[in-house]
């Protein structure tokens, strides 16, 4: 009798976990096409020189919104989900996401071999994951771990360049390229950590829960991530505005 009332509690959790996850497709899907709207009305509400950022941070969230309209349609709970569709959006969405640090800075000399470096680590990052969830054994580990390395150099790339740059910018300025790090420190960490669960563990629970991970860390991470990019350009514009009137 035990057993069966095990096995019954087992099903049950599988069965909030996968509504959850149905649930957070749909979510972020609706989530990422609001913010996309928000971006472009509120893109003429900053100066001139952080619009392009704005426009990023809606180009992200569009491309996200597309994908996860995509991803609600195509999630079986319990199986392996399609990996392309994320990895589609992935190395069309962060390479965005890291040119965002140039453009806030408004950066001259230098800039293109900034985003050049940046994208070039982004892009092997990706497509080294990306060859790592679709192979086994040595390599796939080996894979892993590369796309980690890339993923330090990025991290290394912001701590040192970008930081050293963000110095003479205004104290607005700072302050959000200080919290866009952070998103690429802490909130990128999730996708290894979830790359790693799945394979640890091929359980339909395990496989369920990372997708969930993987919808939650979204969300947070390219939406989060355009506010805090939207709200620093946004704080300069009314400085400016403060002193000049």
């Amino acid at each position: 009798m035990s057993f069966f009332l095990a096995f019954s509690d087992v099903i049950t959790e599988a069965t909030v976990l996968q509504e959850l996850v149905k649930y957070t497709f749909f979510v972020g899907y609706i989530a990422m096409g609001t913010a996309f709207v928000f971006f472009l009305a509120e893109r003429g509400n900053v100066l001139p020189e952080y619009r392009r950022t704005v426009t990023l941070s809606a180009l992200v969230v569009g491309v996200a919104a597309f994908h996860y309209y995509a991803m609600k349609n195509t999630y079986v709970p319990g199986q392996t989900f399609p990996t392309e569709f994320r990895y589609i959006d992935w190395i069309i969405t962060t390479p965005l996401m890291l040119i965002k640090f140039p453009a806030m800075l408004g950066i001259r000399q230098g800039a293109k071999s900034l985003i050049y470096k940046l994208v070039a680590f982004d892009v092997a990052m990706i497509l080294l994951g990306y060859i790592g969830e679709v192979t086994t054994g040595t390599l796939q580990w080996a894979m892993f771990g590369s796309s980690c390395l890339c993923w330090l150099a990025i991290v290394g790339v912001l701590l040192t360049t970008v930081k050293s740059e963000a110095s003479s910018s205004s104290p607005e300025i700072q302050s959000g390229i200080n919290s866009l790090i952070a998103f690429v420190t802490i909130g990128w960490a999730i996708y290894p950590i979830g790359f790693a669960v799945r394979y640890i563990s091929d359980s339909p629970v395990a496989l369920d829960g990372v997708q969930l991970v993987y919808n939650i860390g979204d969300a947070i991470n390219k939406i989060g991530f355009g506010l805090v990019a939207y709200s620093a350009a946004l704080a300069v514009t009314h400085a400016k505005q403060s002193k000049e009137a």
